[in-house]
């Protein structure tokens, strides 16, 4: 297979799904409350949020959303909110929907996929999230958009100073900007490497099976292919223009899945046009022949609509 330098490299090696029909024994969580914060993708929210209660019980489950949602499970419905307040919603008042002592927080890309990989190890950590590579060493935990916090943390952050809306993530303020504070003031734990390895990941291939995961570029380990292509029509159409989108388009491509490839090619080109579509996919990979003949396959899979 000709290397492209795309993330997603390896097709052979795939995490166990958890089928949809799962009827192994939950796993207990008593002390945690499952928990999303989301104006987006509401029914992905709601699919994410289902397929941790398939295998998982908790303390309470609830979603907090800008605008009524039908699920089963509690919805505290917020006022309309941007992107941009996530961040601020998220650090002031997350600990008024955790009455427990720690809490799960998902997101429509990110979900439990093996409890076998649980410990209660976590519970000695104040946070745990999937780690990023790309910073340095012992400062590469983590990721939020699976994470772990207890109401300790939930509580110190509801009460700190914040930067503005639009200037910060929660998780990289308060796993790097005020990390240093967090631990020496507060007595704050974040979790190592490796266990955060365990826990979840996200921009690196794991080595073993995780918790969880976060990232929908990484659905193809855990998402069979039909549900791939439903899951398309999903998504809104912000999400379309982002960069995981592309990053899906080429694993599927590469992969010669090209009944996935097809639907998820004809929504991003009905959303960017055909003149757009090589110039917007270079932005993320560096492969003009690659793009090239993506998009050479996908038109002629688009021609095969009007013969």
């Amino acid at each position: 297979m000709k290397e492209t330098g795309l993330i997603l490299r390896d097709l052979t090696w795939r995490v166990s799904c958890v089928p949809e029909d799962n009827e192994l024994a939950k796993l207990a969580l008593p002390d945690v409350t499952l928990c999303a914060v989301t104006s987006i993708n509401y029914e992905l929210t709601v699919r994410a949020m289902r397929r941790c209660l398939e295998q998982c019980s908790f303390a309470d489950v609830v979603l907090i959303a800008g605008q009524p949602v039908d699920a089963p499970f509690r919805v505290e419905v917020v006022p309309p909110f941007r992107g941009i307040d996530y961040a601020p919603l998220v650090c002031r008042t997350l600990t008024h929907y955790t009455s427990s002592a720690y809490n799960l927080l998902v997101q429509y890309d990110g979900y439990i996929v093996d409890t076998s990989a649980w410990t209660d190890a976590f519970y000695d950590y104040d946070f745990i999230g999937a780690k990023w590579p790309w910073h340095i060493e012992g400062r590469r935990v983590g990721n939020s958009g699976f994470c772990l916090r207890s109401k300790k943390l939930l509580d110190i952050m509801a009460e700190m100073p914040l930067p503005n809306a639009g200037e910060f993530f929660d998780d990289t303020y308060f796993c790097h900007t005020v990390r240093a504070p967090l631990e020496k003031n507060h007595g704050i734990k974040f979790a190592t490497e490796a266990v955060a390895d365990e826990f979840a990941y996200e921009r690196h291939r794991p080595e073993a099976p995780t918790f969880g995961f976060h990232g929908m570029f990484n659905f193809w380990r855990h998402v069979d292919d039909a549900s791939m292509e439903q899951i398309c029509g999903q998504l809104d159409d912000l999400y379309v223009t982002w960069r995981p989108y592309a990053e899906i388009l080429f694993y599927y491509y590469d992969a010669r899945k090209f009944p996935v490839f097809s639907t998820w090619y004809r929504r991003i080109r009905q959303r960017i046009g055909k003149d757009q579509m090589q110039a917007h996919l270079l932005q993320y990979v560096k492969d003009a022949a690659f793009v090239a003949g993506l998009v050479d396959c996908g038109e002629r899979l688009v021609a095969t609509d009007t013969v």
